[in-house]
């Protein structure tokens, strides 16, 4: 039993990304990115679902997003929106991060 055990903890699917976390905008007035195994949020309201999730030190999918709200008491999502994604682990431990075809942004962990 230990050693099945000691198998499903080596597994890299279990393993955390370094990509994982919060990631702010060198310039302030730039998005947050919150990254996760099962998901991505950008600024507020925006919540993607990950085709490929990050298991690496860069990621390039197509994440699906939404907006969400609520709204007189109910959630409310905006249609789904299927956008390219890469985010790549520099070695100064910034993460440059690049949506569709908007210019990269430099980010921080914050």
């Amino acid at each position: 039993m230990i050693r099945a055990l000691a198998l499903v903890l080596a597994t890299p699917a279990l393993a955390q990304s370094p990509l994982i976390g919060t990631w702010c905008a060198e310039d302030p007035a730039g998005p947050v990115f919150h990254i996760e195994a099962h998901g991505l949020g950008v600024k507020e309201h925006t919540i993607c679902d990950w085709r490929d999730p990050p298991d690496g030190l860069s990621l390039k999918t197509v994440i699906d997003c939404r907006n969400v709200y609520l709204h007189d008491g109910q959630v409310v999502e905006t249609d789904h929106q299927s956008l390219d994604f890469t985010a790549e682990m520099r070695a100064n431990g910034t993460l440059l991060v690049q949506v569709a075809d908007d210019a990269a942004i430099v980010t921080r962990p914050c």
